[in-house]
This record gives C-alpha cells, structure tokens and sequence, in this order.
C-alpha cells in the first residue's frame, strides 16, 4: 500500500476517533458510547514477513495456555483464554527463554469476542484478542504473530480475516491500517448507566459477521 494511502486511512480514522471522544465527553454523564470499528484483510494478498529477532513463534499447546492463564497478567479473565481453547480456538504464541511473552488468538468458527457474537462463512476467519507483555512491545512481535495466523489462515483455505477494533484504541487500528486492513463499516452502541442492568443500546444496524451480544459477553460467567 502507498505511503500517500496509509496517510490518508490514517487521517481519517484519528477523524473518527476524535469525534467520538467528542460525543463520548458529551454523554459520559449517562452512559458510555461505543464505536468499534469491523476491518478486513484479502488472505490472497498476505502482507510481508518481518524477522523479530530472538523470538520462537509457534502454536499454542495445552500447557501454553495454562501457562499463559497462570504467568501472565492480563485484562481479560483466565477463563476467557481456557473457553476459547476448550472452543477449538487457535492461538499462536511468542516465546523468549522458554516463556511466553505473547499471543494472539484466530477463529475459524463461531465465537463470542467479549460484546459482540461473530458468525462466519466457511471462507472467512476472525482474529480476536491479543497480548504483548510490556517488556516485550515495540519490537514487531504482535505483527509477526498476526501475520503467522493469517498465512495459517490461508493454507485452511481461507479467503478474508475480519477483526474488530475499538476507534479509541488508537495503537490498535494504527497497526492494522499499516498492515493493509480495510475499514468495512462501524458499530456503534451506547451503555446506559441508568437503566437496570445497564444493558446496552444498538445504535447502529448489526451486519456481517458481528452482531452485539452483550447478555454472552465472554467476560462474564
């Protein structure tokens, strides 16, 4: 992709997030907006590889994912991480003198990514939550990974990766724009601190592949 046009998808996605965070000011009295972002990478036009220094990369064993549950500190509960591979889930990890400093997660079926349900073709996959531990980011690893599910992806025979980004999470959509992630539309939804339950309000039509599911957010047991 063109500097000019990563310039450009850049732009406007800060556009976008600087206008929410103006509505996000003027309503955080009553409730907190969202605006997740739903973006998708041709898998027949893989972006390049990137040699990340002394790192293995490889896929997750049963004992990865304990250890990951048990070492390393996360946002997202230890369950989460076990449903997902109890769920036939792919996670692929980073190691560094044997421990797992990172990883990052790949559905090729049906998945509950915290709020919103994904349903997939047989075609598409989703790429879902992701962690790099402090001391390790900055070094290309969350690129390396990413890319290694998605040339996964591709000799399943798969033809699209979607995943789904907050627009306040700036570092994120920052790297997938540069990666060549299209933006295909915005979700947007607003959480109501003064309605039983706080369940949330759609504001915007679901479409394909993310529908929000608050009462199966994947946090919550």
């Amino acid at each position: 992709m063109a500097e000019d046009e990563v310039g450009d998808r850049l732009a406007a996605a800060n556009r976008r997030r600087l206008a929410a965070q103006t509505v996000h000011y003027a309503l955080k009295l009553f409730g907190h907006i969202e605006f997740s972002d739903i973006y998708r990478l041709d898998l027949r036009s893989i972006p390049p590889d990137r040699v990340v220094g002394d790192y293995e990369i490889a896929p997750a064993t049963h004992a990865d994912i304990e250890d990951i549950c048990v070492n390393l500190k996360r946002d997202e509960p230890a369950f989460v991480i076990r449903d997902l591979w109890s769920g036939k889930h792919h996670c692929f990890l980073a190691r560094r003198d044997g421990r797992v400093v990172a990883y990052n997660w790949i559905a090729l079926s049906a998945v509950q990514e915290e709020e919103y349900r994904i349903e997939l073709r047989p075609t598409d996959v989703f790429c879902l939550n992701a962690y790099t531990h402090p001391d390790h980011r900055g070094r290309g690893i969350h690129y390396k990974l990413l890319r290694t599910m998605l040339e996964f992806a591709a000799g399943q025979g798969k033809t699209s990766a979607y995943t789904l980004v907050s627009v306040f999470n700036r570092d994120s959509w920052k790297s997938h724009i540069r990666m060549g992630w299209q933006r295909e539309f915005s979700y947007c939804y607003f959480r109501p601190y003064f309605v039983p339950g706080r369940l949330p309000w759609p504001l915007t039509a679901a479409r394909y592949p993310a529908r929000l599911d608050w009462r199966h957010h994947s946090w919550f047991k």
